[in-house]
């Protein structure tokens, strides 16, 4: 029931992101895996000098869950800027800025939230993550939309003050007050690498190549081949064959579920299956 909401409402759902630059000259907007889903196309809206400029069917390039991350291509004539990053470990109490398109009346609408970084390095794992990951814990506002866009700190370049990126914002505790965490740039950067790296050798790979890797992550354990697996399948999945799946749930898949991502927690039952 849950995955077929999500399906529906797929199509409506917003989240933010950003704009960003790679070493190798790349430009592709970053937001979070789970803002996007499973869709291959995405419409990006920015906000610039105040006009909006939409740009439609643009492809959601690489995905990842364990990061919660995703890039999306830039249209060669989308005239925006990328923001710098600064990877720079941060300090506790170190004041950060939260920016984004939050939800208002069921329309994404403009924040700066600020607070400070309350616990520099946690790790996911004490969250119930086993892949776990180290992010930054901080007090600035981060509210449903606002997934996927920039966690930011202040500098102070020629007299002048501007914003650079130090995380992506991901997750909110709710059960806790002024708990957010935001997944750092440093793994985005690793991300971005290892996707112009997984570019670059697709453009030589054979099949042959192509059957080893999918067999080499295979052996490693389902979970790494859920992305060989096209969304598709869950459209095409009929009432009878979902019951039987669900006969096969293991903790992690129950996890993934209930964490709000009902359509990946399908493909990883359709993997194990």
């Amino acid at each position: 029931i849950s995955a077929g909401r999500s399906m529906s409402n797929r199509s409506k759902s917003f989240g933010s992101g950003f704009v960003f630059e790679s070493e190798r000259g790349g430009k592709y907007v970053v937001t979070n895996r789970h803002v996007v889903g499973s869709v291959k196309k995405v419409r990006l809206e920015f906000q610039v000098d105040n006009e909006n400029k939409i740009y439609y069917g643009c492809s959601v390039l690489y995905a990842d869950v364990k990061r919660d991350v995703a890039i999306i291509a830039l249209p060669a004539d989308a005239d925006v800027v990328a923001l710098k990053s600064e990877s720079k470990m941060l300090k506790d109490g170190q004041e950060v800025f939260t920016a984004g398109f939050p939800g208002l009346g069921g329309a994404p609408l403009w924040q700066l939230g600020k607070g400070i970084v309350s616990n520099a390095e946690v790790n996911t794992g004490l969250l119930g993550d086993k892949d776990s990951l180290l992010v930054i814990q901080h007090t600035a506002q981060v509210d449903a939309g606002n997934s996927g866009g920039p966690l930011l700190v202040q500098q102070v370049v020629s007299g002048d003050t501007t914003y650079v990126v130090v995380g992506i914002n991901t997750w909110k505790a709710f059960w806790r007050e002024n708990t957010n965490f935001s997944t750092r740039i440093a793994d985005l950067e690793d991300f971005i690498v290892s996707y112009e790296h997984k570019v670059s050798k697709s453009k030589t790979e054979t099949l042959d190549d192509a059957a080893s890797n999918f067999a080499k992550d295979l052996s490693k354990g389902y979970r790494r081949v859920v992305d060989y697996f096209s969304p598709q399948i869950l459209q095409n999945m009929t009432d009878d064959k979902l019951v039987s799946l669900l006969k096969i749930v293991d903790d992690t898949i129950s996890s993934t579920i209930r964490s709000g991502d009902p359509e990946y927690g399908i493909r990883m039952l359709v993997v194990k299956d």
